[in-house]
């Protein structure tokens, strides 16, 4: 999920102090979604540090601290900061990746050709969270990867017979854009893995491992 266009034409270099905050909000189409990866674009040629936050959300500002990651590394361009090992579930609503300033300017991108409305920027308590629009128009470049294979669904249509084999069916629909259905039989309990692989036969996602029970699955 992302709100620029992948172009940087300033940075939050001259809004740094130690302990400011730049969020932005995402709103998933769908749910139940894990946080796969947060990236980030750093506009400088140097590597930075910074301390990576999750918010949910509350009228429209970050509320409660989902999670908080320490000392994460920022390479110049797009870092990814993979997510997926701490188990945060969004069930509706939105939520906020933040980044807080630590030891050195965090030299987040801007970019002004984008809209700043899902932006936000913490400058201490006596202002709280504000749009960040109120310092510099434009969209700041974090993006989240969300990854909504929690969306399995046992098929239990009474109409719709046990598999006795197992069974992957053609996805649909196909060529996509966003999204698309994998249907899938399960013969009998067991441990089911299903897997992506990018057209060089390199595993690139995997988005079931475990036990499943006897039936049709999408």
């Amino acid at each position: 999920i992302f709100n620029d266009d992948g172009t940087a034409e300033t940075s939050t270099s001259d809004l740094f102090t130690s302990g400011n905050r730049f969020a932005v909000k995402f709103t998933p189409a769908d749910y139940p979604v894990r946080v796969y990866s947060a990236n980030i674009f750093r506009q400088s040629e140097t590597y930075g540090t910074c301390r990576l936050l999750v918010y949910n959300d509350q009228d429209g500002i970050p509320d409660s601290l989902l999670k908080q990651l320490n000392n994460v590394n920022l390479s110049p361009g797009w870092s990814e900061i993979p997510m997926s090992d701490y188990g945060i579930i969004i069930d509706d609503g939105s939520f906020y990746l933040a980044v807080e300033e630590v030891f050195t300017a965090t030299a987040i991108g801007i970019d002004t050709d984008s809209d700043e409305d899902d932006s936000y920027a913490y400058y201490g308590s006596a202002t709280g969270w504000e749009p960040f629009g109120f310092s510099i128009p434009g969209a700041l470049m974090i993006r989240a990867e969300v990854d909504t294979a929690t969306k399995l669904q046992l098929d239990e249509k009474f109409n719709t017979p046990m598999p006795i084999v197992y069974e992957l069916k053609q996805n649909y629909p196909n060529p996509f854009n966003p999204l698309t259905t994998i249907d899938f039989s399960i013969a009998e309990a067991s441990k089911a893995h299903l897997s992506i692989f990018d057209m060089l036969g390199r595993e690139i996602k995997v988005l079931i491992d475990n036990e499943l029970s006897v039936g049709n699955y999408k």
